[in-house]
C-alpha cells in the first residue's frame, strides 16, 4: 500500500482543559470560545449569556455527551462545566449500581478504579465530538503535595480536583491545559514579614512549572492575560478551524 505523506501543520478541533480556583472566571472563558455550547453540571452558568444544556446526574451527562458526538447542533465548541462535578456524579452512579452507600465502601480503592474506567469512556465520547467541534473541559483546582522521585523534599502544587486514576487520563487526552489564577505578588516588609499584594489581574498559564500543570501543542505564549477579549484573541484564533 502506498503511503499518503503530508507536510506542514494541520488545522483541526482542539481538546482543551481550563482549570483553576473557584470564582476566577473559568466558565466565562469557556463560554467565550467560538460557537460555544455549555453542558452545565453545577448550575453555574446562569449568570453568563450563553447557550447551555443542563445535566444533573451521570445518566443525563453521559447521554448528552453521546448525543453531541452525533450532532453538535451547529456549535463549534462544546464546553463541559465542570468535570470534577461530573466525576462526583459518576462516583454516585457507580456506588448505587453496585449497592454501595459510597464509592469509599469499595475495598482497596476498587471503586475509584471503576470510576476511572467509566470516565475514560466519557473521554472517548469526547473524541467523537472532537471530530467536528472543539471540546473544552472545565475543572476546579486543588493544592496537593507533590513528591518528585529525583528530589529530596516534597512541595505543594496546583492540580485538577480529580481522583488520582482520572487525572492522568485527562492530561494525556488534552491538546491544551490552561491554569487560570489571580496574579499575587509577595513582598517583604521592613519588619521582615511577607505580605501578598495585587490579586486583581487574571492570567491563563499554558506552560508547566513546579507550581502547576499546564501544556500546549498550539502556537501560543506561555501565559495570556484574560481580562479582555483582545488579550484572549490569540487563543480564540487557535480555536478556529
Amino acid at each position: 500500500m502506498a503511503l499518503q505523506i503530508e507536510s506542514g501543520t494541520k488545522k483541526k478541533p482542539i481538546k482543551a482543559v481550563f482549570y483553576g480556583p473557584e470564582g476566577c472566571g473559568k466558565s466565562t472563558i469557556g463560554a467565550s470560545m467560538p460557537g460555544a455550547l455549555m453542558v452545565d453540571t453545577e448550575d453555574g452558568t446562569g449568570y453568563i449569556d450563553c447557550k447551555r444544556t443542563t445535566a444533573t446526574n451521570w445518566a443525563d451527562f453521559s447521554a448528552a455527551t453521546i448525543e453531541l458526538g452525533r450532532d453538535q447542533y451547529g456549535h463549534n465548541t462544546i464546553v463541559f462545566d465542570t468535570i470534577d462535578a461530573a466525576e462526583r456524579m459518576l462516583a454516585d452512579y457507580v456506588a448505587e449500581k453496585h449497592g454501595k452507600e459510597s464509592i469509599e465502601n469499595f475495598g482497596y480503592g476498587k471503586g475509584f478504579v471503576m470510576v476511572a474506567e467509566s470516565f475514560n469512556k466519557f473521554l472517548k465520547a469526547c473524541d467523537q465530538i472532537a471530530l467536528h467541534a472543539n471540546v473544552v473541559l472545565i475543572c476546579h483546582s486543588t493544592v496537593k503535595k507533590f513528591s518528585p522521585p529525583d528530589e529530596a523534599d516534597a512541595y505543594d502544587r496546583y492540580e485538577m480536583r480529580l481522583n488520582k486514576h482520572v487525572l492522568p487520563l485527562v492530561k494525556e487526552w488534552s491538546d491544551l491545559i490552561g491554569f487560570l489564577k489571580w496574579e499575587d505578588n509577595v513582598i517583604t516588609q521592613q519588619d521582615g514579614r511577607k505580605k501578598a499584594v495585587g490579586g486583581k489581574k487574571r492570567m491563563l498559564h499554558l506552560e508547566r512549572c513546579a507550581a502547576w500543570d499546564a501544556k500546549s501543542r498550539l502556537d501560543l505564549p506561555a501565559c495570556l492575560p484574560v481580562d479582555s477579549a483582545e488579550s484572549l484573541q490569540p487563543l480564540l484564533n487557535e480555536m478556529e478551524f
